[in-house]
């Protein structure tokens, strides 16, 4: 499983677009989903929508995410920052909603 995260690390750091690897990120996910992280790298983001009249709404979670919007990962907000290791860059917050 290292290896094959490498090779996808590998991928995103040089550009390649996810349609490119797809395969190598679904064998990923099957390898993590049968490891126990049930979330696999299913994309669990969603924008609080902006609504007419009621501004941004109140977000129920906040999150970092990918820097460059190129993978699903998100890290629960906390104290700091954390820092994406494949673009070397700090994630971004999301607002979450339902």
């Amino acid at each position: 499983m290292c290896e094959l995260a490498l090779h996808v690390a590998a991928a995103v750091r040089v550009g390649r677009s996810p349609d490119e690897f797809s395969d190598d990120l679904d064998e990923l996910e099957e390898l993590l989903l049968r490891a126990g992280y049930t979330a696999g790298l299913g994309d669990v983001r969603s924008a609080v929508p902006n609504l007419p009249g009621l501004g941004g709404g109140h977000p129920q979670l906040e999150v970092f995410a990918c820097p460059d919007q190129t993978c699903p990962r998100v890290v629960s907000a906390g104290s700091g920052v954390p820092l994406c290791r494949v673009l070397d860059q700090p994630l971004r917050r999301v607002r979450l909603g339902s």
